[in-house]
């Protein structure tokens, strides 16, 4: 009995020996400091659940802000070259390409799949698939931005019009019957410069058209489809006969909000960054004027919009992904969805969170956001891994080349889909 109390009592003390080490050599791993790269919004949103983070851990975090604009390749340099980037903001269509480009730690590979299918159940569904691609969860959504619809009460009540267009073609009808009134120069100033904003207004007409990118399983492109030459034969139209401003084609999104704000159009379709702006007294004439609407349909589609925002990812080059994880969750988390609320008054990606928190939300814009977001679909940003390379040398210049008048819609979607299925063929998806 005495020798086997001994063994007893010393195998006991070797294993509380090693639980110890263990422990102490996972705290040595705990990090003194951790990065956290964003945009110029995002200590806005985030902010306060980041200072929460840093009071309950003592991990001091730094934030990198760079400008939107310049975020993707500051970003994809900076990880690229071994930079410790821990927690990083990634936009809707790029988690794909920087999954694949080695970039992102898939969520999959950290959680539990319980646990990560309860952490994803406290967002909108539309917030949590734009952030999934190739089976994977790349990011905790932040902020969910589907394209508003906003129109001049007043200028439509001049021409007879009590409610907003429901469809596209009603839409056409009442811009051109405004501009023949004197009352607007065009109908509508859009962003359809060679870029990002002219691939969502693409993927806008090609889904109210029922057309779609590529089939079902990912092996052929089909947006140069009879719906995707009919999509863009439309937008065509609208700029011929001065429904949508031909300065559109010099312009990203958010530069046309201003003809609105000036009473120069009756209609106003963005994303939610230009609301206040509009809603303004001191920048916008129709600040007491406007009004919201969930976008136009098209024959028996009710209403299509592309959807934006964005979250958190986990950068591969991090100090401690234990650690970044936790970052990632407070700023993902419930506090950053009061601070989306704080700031907009929409566009939070939890709608418990909008439930308790009332008093924060815009009542007006709001409803029309989650009604919007029962509307929604993707960019191909959610399924390409060289989207960037899609968007900027193949699609974008040939929908450009068609809206100048260079070539029909069908020679251009053509010439595209040659490109792209090369492509595909040559990379995968």
């Amino acid at each position: 009995m005495k020798i086997i109390n001994k063994k007893t009592i010393l195998i006991a003390l070797l294993i509380t020996l090693f639980i110890l080490g263990t422990q102490s050599s996972i705290m040595a791993e705990k990090p003194d400091e951790l990065t956290i790269m964003g945009t110029d919004t995002s200590p806005i949103y985030s902010g306060a659940a980041v200072e929460a983070f840093e009071e309950e851990y003592g991990i001091d975090v730094e934030w990198q802000i760079v400008p939107y604009g310049d975020f993707f390749m500051q970003l994809t340099t900076s990880i690229g070259g071994g930079v410790p980037v821990d927690v990083y903001w990634t936009d809707t269509p790029w988690h794909a390409e920087l999954g694949d480009m080695g970039m992102m730690i898939p969520f999959e590979d950290h959680y539990e799949e319980e646990e990560l299918e309860q952490l994803l159940a406290r967002y909108f569904p539309a917030s949590v698939e734009k952030l999934q691609s190739h089976g994977q969860t790349w990011a905790f959504p932040v902020i969910t931005s589907p394209y508003y619809f906003w129109y001049n009460v007043e200028m439509l009540s001049d021409l007879g019009y009590e409610e907003a267009p429901e469809t596209w073609d009603e839409l056409r009808e009442i811009s051109l019957e405004a501009i023949e009134a004197g009352e607007a120069d065009y109908g509508l100033l859009l962003g359809w410069d060679v870029g990002e904003a002219l691939m969502t207004w693409f993927d806008k007409f090609l889904k109210l058209h029922e057309g779609d990118w590529i089939n079902e399983d990912h092996t052929e492109f089909v947006f140069n489809s009879d719906e995707g030459v009919q999509a863009l034969e439309y937008m065509i139209e609208m700029l011929e006969e001065g429904v949508v401003a031909e300065a559109s084609l010099e312009l990203g999104d958010w530069d046309s909000v201003y003809s609105f704000m000036a009473e120069e159009t009756p209609f106003e379709i963005n994303w939610g960054a230009v609301y206040p702006d509009i809603k303004d007294p001191e920048e916008s004439a129709v600040a007491d004027k406007y009004s919201t609407a969930i976008l136009p349909g098209h024959n028996d589609i009710e209403s299509y919009s592309s959807v934006g925002g964005g979250g958190w990812a986990v950068g591969t080059t991090t100090r401690s992904q234990e650690y970044a994880f936790k970052l990632m969750e407070y700023a993902s988390g419930e506090m950053a969805a009061v601070g989306v609320l704080e700031d907009k008054g929409t566009e939070a990606v939890m709608p418990d969170v909008i439930d308790e928190r009332d008093d924060l939300v815009d009542q007006e814009a709001n409803p029309i956001y989650e009604k919007q977001l029962e509307h929604v679909g993707f960019r191909p940003g959610n399924f390409m891994t060289w989207y960037s390379y899609f968007r900027d040398e193949i699609l974008a210049p040939r929908l450009h080349d068609a809206l100048h008048g260079n070539l029909s819609a069908e020679e251009a979607l053509d010439a595209a889909y040659e490109e792209a299925q090369q492509e595909l063929e040559d990379r995968g998806i």
